[in-house]
């Protein structure tokens, strides 16, 4: 308890806070001290991630349901990014159970994405709100996407298609569809490296050993990435 006491005296920052009241909460059982603190957390609070994070942690350790709520309206009125929308959603669901306002948000979401951040949003709506329509339909223009050579900046083409079958066998079980999306994979790989891992995918997801072993092969004709 000292060295909490000690610790409140010169916190960094609103993220010292909000974890020095959580621990508090959890291994003190503190609650009203708690409080205070994430009292202190709420007036340094400046954009949508530090409302949203807060209000996650009220709800987990004080239960308060209605501060819950209104920490997410002002994240909500500070949100600008496909993650924030994104993410308050996600919480917005888990913690209060609102689909409805969670469908609102993940509504705008689906307006800022671009390339893949459609496959990453399909796989929320999924599996929190249990559409599958949407997802199918999010999916879809992901591979439109993908197929016009747009893709995450960060990742090769060819990984980006493996990355999408993966989505396509675990979330919607359709083994055809991304048996289709992991030809593309293969057809746009270049490096060793992209044949080893959607070898690994075919595998695991197609269970077509003949078919992993032949990318295998191509591999191992390809010399060592770079």
């Amino acid at each position: 308890k000292k060295l909490y006491m000690k610790a409140e005296e010169n916190p960094e920052d609103i993220n010292d806070l909000q974890r020095l009241a959580d621990s508090i909460s959890e291994k003190l059982e503190e609650k009203e001290w708690a409080k205070k603190l994430y009292i202190k957390a709420e007036s340094q609070a400046e954009d949508c991630g530090d409302f949203t994070s807060l209000a996650g942690s009220i709800h987990k350790n004080l239960g308060d349901k209605e501060w819950t709520k209104k920490l997410y309206l002002k994240a909500e009125s500070k949100a600008e990014q496909i993650n924030d929308f994104s993410d308050l959603a996600d919480s917005i669901h888990d913690n209060l159970e609102d689909k409805e306002w969670a469908t609102k948000l993940y509504k705008i979401t689906e307006t800022k994405c671009e390339a893949e951040e459609f496959s990453d949003l399909a796989v929320k709506i999924h599996g929190r709100l249990s559409d599958k329509e949407w997802a199918i339909k999010l999916f879809k223009i992901t591979e439109s996407k993908l197929e016009g050579g747009e893709n995450d900046p960060g990742e090769t083409l060819a990984d980006s298609f493996r990355y999408f079958g993966d989505n396509i066998s675990e979330i919607l079980g359709d083994k055809k569809w991304a048996e289709k999306v992991y030809k593309k994979s293969e057809e746009n790989a270049t490096y060793k490296n992209e044949l080893e891992y959607l070898a690994g995918s075919v595998l695991d997801h197609l269970e077509d050993e003949k078919w992993a072993n032949l990318i295998e092969q191509k591999a191992e004709e390809l010399e060592d990435d770079e």
